[in-house]
């Protein structure tokens, strides 16, 4: 029981996570982001109503980092 409190704990804290960065409203400057890593963060927070409508395959290729907004750039995906 105590493993699967630990494993609850760390997905809520990653959903926690994942929303600050999507709702994160008072980023006004540009910096360097891993899109992939944004990519993820965005599917985690859209897993559940997507889930049940459609599949999604990720096929992707080792990218440099972008200059962007992170949390803009997650309302995107």
């Amino acid at each position: 029981e105590l493993h699967d409190a630990a494993v609850a704990c760390d997905r809520i804290r990653s959903i926690v996570s994942d929303l600050r960065v999507f709702s994160r409203a008072e980023s006004v400057g540009s910096e360097e982001v891993n899109i992939h890593h944004v990519m993820e963060s965005t599917l985690r927070l859209a897993r559940a109503e997507i889930r049940h409508r459609a599949r999604v395959v990720r096929v992707s290729r080792p990218a440099p980092p972008v200059q962007a907004i992170e949390s803009r750039l997650s309302q995107v995906f």
